[in-house]
């Protein structure tokens, strides 16, 4: 942009001329910004000149700023929040704070050219920031939650409960206490290279090992009270290979899977073709040590003839390439979709960068076969001798076939599509964030080669990993707690509670033993318990056990309740699939509890105050409602405890049947209770 000053006799007149080669890119529109005006003046508002070419549309974007776009030349079409409209020179259109927006050019000859006006308004930004944090994304009254399917290669340890499946339970608890119907699949996945490595140490075979560790697993979870709707194992169904079968057949029929010749690693030491597990190597973008599948360490997926000083997993030599005819399913061919599918799903900044980059590497052909006699054959002459990739299979097996029969034996009408396209049934997934190339990019561009019409899952929530005092959990190197191990001494609603505490979330946790034991003491037994305890005494001592109705209120009981609320938003917002955190909601708990033993003790002053008994029994009445809105947002954490809390404040229908609601209730006046239950640490019986 140029500035040139004219002069007169009376003024100083300064021109901004219009030059087209000068317009810097932004949001993929040209535009030259206008004010405020660099060394002239500070204005209350920003504005720029937009140019967006014949037939380009800008990208789809949010800010804090309130906007008016003038549009002076042309004609598109504007698109706010999904809903679009046609604009030509002359329109005026408004954008409040954090609207998403594009606009479209659509005349395949002529520029669009507009002004556009920007100006900040704190308050109100805050105000819809804090609205849209308010209005969960998943509405529908029917979701399926699923963490991915186990790899049987042994019993679950306490990293795989602190990830997604201790996590999933949480949400769908969280759901049924809202009236959701909501449904949780699991099971063991056996196709796994690390279900034959594993097996192979341990002297058996994979349908052994398979068998015995996906047993183990079922128990595990449910001594951590981890309610599975259907836990399915493929190996035991013909109806699930014909499925998978039909799946790869469409996809193949349509070319999204195609036949190409590429090098193989031979290992002449195991005289073997290697795959997965058996392929180990350095990570070509981090550098870290992987194996042929994805990278634990940055989460970007790794095909093996990419891996660096790569060789054999189980003997170490170095492998030799051999020609090979495999299958590859085409990626590339839905980048569009998945660049405007990752516009609107929710997920978490590290996962949406493994998108991004993968977008920006080219989408790469994933391989989706390899030579073994271990996994889901090939229905296609000349692959006799391959299976497929375990990763494709999973897309159709856990995500349709997993769904469908959970469907049918909940006696649901339809089948896996009365979730993947119904629009009054959503999904959710929950994932460890190595896994998150296959969920949020591999599994879309392969449900969209399937189907256009499905509906893609809503939210990702994708956890980090949870270290065992100060390192990696490794079953290898025997570095691991078992779940069965530590639910054999500890309650699960404890292990439950711990685990969310330090749930990875964003990023690496720690377990260790003496944190725990710590943590226990200090926030369960010296707070939580010692609150538990002073209510229930200072209920018998004043009222004999029968709640009080509630009379007069002072300052200090409106700043309780209002404490009470404010706290109850944040806690439920954070059991929101977009804004998920188990380890928010405990860490709030925990601060619940202290601001009601506060309370408590300093209401308790006025208790030997005739005249102070109005106002006496209503902080009693607030005390419960405390206790009451507490056992409903810990449940779905620490289930059996949230249940009986609940049901000792005299209420007879389970705390999961739709009790959740928008407003704090007081226990009913009038009520006896015996004596309010604490938390045990003991396992439960």
């Amino acid at each position: 942009m140029s500035t040139t000053n004219i002069k007169n006799t009376s003024t100083k007149i300064l021109v901004r001329r219009f030059n087209p080669d000068e317009l810097a890119l932004s949001y993929n529109a040209l535009c030259n910004h206008l004010y405020p005006w660099d060394g002239v003046v500070n204005t209350p508002f920003g504005a720029a000149q937009c140019l967006v070419e014949p037939l380009q549309v800008t990208d789809i974007h949010n800010h804090h700023e309130g906007e008016t776009f003038f549009i002076m030349e042309g004609e598109g079409e504007i698109t706010v929040d999904g809903e679009s409209t046609p604009i030509a020179a002359g329109d005026v259109v408004y954008f409040v704070p954090f609207t998403s927006h594009a606009i479209r050019n659509t005349s395949p000859t002529q520029n669009l050219l507009l002004l556009t006006i920007y100006w900040e308004d704190m308050n109100l930004s805050a105000g819809i920031a804090q609205k849209k944090a308010q209005q969960p994304i998943i509405t529908s009254k029917r979701v399926w939650v699923a963490p991915p399917p186990v790899t049987p290669n042994g019993d679950l340890h306490l990293g795989h409960l602190s990830g997604p499946y201790i996590a999933a339970d949480v949400y769908v608890r969280s759901l049924k206490m809202q009236g959701v119907e909501a449904y949780y699949t699991s099971g063991g996945h056996d196709s796994e290279g690390y279900v034959l490595t594993t097996a192979e140490k341990l002297g058996m075979t994979g349908k052994e090992l398979a068998d015995k560790a996906s047993k183990e697993v079922r128990q595990t979870m449910q001594k951590a009270n981890i309610h599975v709707d259907y836990f399915w194992r493929p190996d035991k169904s013909e109806e699930y290979v014909k499925f998978v079968h039909d799946f790869f057949l469409k996809l193949y029929n349509k070319g999204f899977i195609v036949k190409k010749e590429t090098p193989s690693l031979y290992c002449p030491s195991c005289d073997k073709l290697l795959f997965q597990s058996y392929i180990q190597g350095e990570c070509p973008q981090c550098g870290d040590e992987s194996q042929a599948n994805s990278c634990e360490n940055c989460g970007r997926s790794n095909n093996h003839d990419e891996l660096k000083n790569v060789h054999c997993a189980t003997c170490g030599t170095k492998p030799i390439e051999r020609p090979l005819e495999k299958l590859y399913f085409q990626v590339k061919p839905f980048e569009k979709q998945l660049r405007a599918y990752y516009r609107t799903v929710k997920m978490a900044p590290r996962l949406h960068a493994i998108c991004e980059q993968a977008i920006l590497d080219g989408l790469i052909e994933r391989p989706i076969s390899q030579v073994t006699d271990w996994g889901m054959t090939i229905p296609l002459e000349g692959f006799e001798n391959q299976r497929l990739e375990t990763w494709f299979e999973l897309a159709p097996g856990q995500c349709f076939y997993g769904v469908g029969k959970m469907a049918e034996q909940a006696g649901l009408d339809g089948n896996w599509e009365s979730f993947w396209k119904s629009p009054e049934a959503d999904v959710v997934q929950f994932f460890g964030f190595d896994n998150g190339y296959f969920y949020a990019l591999l599994f879309p561009a392969i449900y969209l080669a399937y189907d256009a019409d499905i509906q893609l899952p809503k939210v990702f929530v994708n956890n980090e990993f949870y270290h065992l005092e100060g390192s990696k959990f490794s079953t290898s190197r025997r570095h691991v707690i078992w779940g069965a191990d530590i639910l054999k001494e500890y309650s699960s609603d404890v292990v439950r509670f711990y685990v969310s505490y330090t749930r990875p979330e964003t990023d690496n946790t720690n377990f260790s033993k003496s944190e725990f034991k710590a943590t226990l003491e200090q926030e369960l037994n010296q707070q939580w318990n010692q609150w538990i305890n002073e209510v229930s005494e200072r209920l018998e001592r004043q009222y004999q056990g029968v709640v009080p109705y509630p009379g007069a209120w002072s300052d200090f009981h409106q700043t309780f309740y209002k404490d009470l609320n404010n706290l109850t938003k944040t806690i439920k917002i954070a059991y929101q699939a977009e804004t998920f955190s188990p380890q928010k909601v405990s860490h709030s708990l925990c601060e619940w509890v202290r601001l009601a033993r506060r309370f408590g003790k300093a209401e308790a002053f006025l208790a030997t105050v005739n005249s102070k008994k109005d106002e006496t029994r209503t902080a009693m009445a607030l005390e419960l409602m405390a206790v009451k809105q507490f056992a409903l947002l810990i449940a779905p954490i620490m289930p059996n405890f949230g249940e009986r809390l609940w049901k000792s404040l005299g209420f007879q229908e389970s705390i999961f049947n739709n009790t959740w609601k928008s407003e704090l209730e007081f226990v009913a006046g009038g009520t006896k209770i015996n004596a309010l239950p604490k938390v045990v640490f003991t396992a439960d019986v």
